[in-house]
């Protein structure tokens, strides 16, 4: 299964993730990057990898376990 990495001391609330990929990034209340699960449905590994992509910061990540 694919798995959401988060470094969040380097989101920097861009918000981006969220921008290209909704259905897989939350956002808190002052813009920074909550994803919904860490854990994802093979179904969405393409928008998670895009939304991961867009981040400037490099926050995101998705690997396998």
């Amino acid at each position: 299964m694919p798995r959401i990495d988060l470094d969040a001391k380097h989101c920097a609330g861009h918000a981006l993730c969220n921008a290209t990929a909704p259905e897989v990034y939350d956002l808190d209340d002052n813009g920074y990057c909550l994803p919904n699960s860490t854990v994802i449905g093979e179904a969405l590994r393409p928008a998670a990898a895009s939304g991961a992509g867009a981040c400037p910061e490099r926050a995101l990540s998705v690997r396998d376990d």
